[in-house]
């Protein structure tokens, strides 16, 4: 049967960290956790305490007996499908990116032919700016 240990290192594997980062994301020592998983041996229930207050999402049945799933019922989404969507995030804030720069650079052509089209037209502000690559041509 697994230990409290073991499932802490279970859980610890599932979300990619090392130990000592996860030490750190629940203010315990170094090697306190560390420790506790070589020997085997129980954590106090201070450790146990912050452990379940930094990680909602676990099932403290499952981390204090073994019994049900590592992650609440109520978790529907899952540790692959959380990196994928932070991905998918990253991608669609580059694309943004991209296309907001492609927005910016149209926007100066626009403004330097409008610059243009009124140096060498002498026309009143307003008729350039309706006979615009924006507005279109006004006749």
């Amino acid at each position: 049967m697994d230990t409290i240990a073991q499932r802490i290192k279970q859980f610890i594997n599932y979300k990619g960290f090392s130990i000592l980062s996860f030490e750190k994301q629940i203010g315990a020592g170094n090697n306190s956790i560390g420790t506790s998983i070589k020997r085997n041996s129980n954590l106090t229930g201070d450790l146990l305490s912050k452990i379940l207050k930094t990680f909602p999402e676990m099932n403290a049945e499952w981390l204090l007996v073994g019994k049900g799933t590592m992650l609440k019922e109520t978790e529907t989404i899952t540790h692959k499908e959380t990196t994928a969507l932070k991905k998918e995030n990253e991608e669609l804030k580059k694309e943004l990116f991209d296309l907001n720069k492609k927005l910016r650079l149209r926007l100066e052509e626009i403004v330097d032919l409008q610059k243009n089209k009124l140096e060498s037209t002498g026309n009143d502000k307003h008729d350039v700016l309706v006979d615009s690559p924006v507005f279109g041509k006004s006749k």
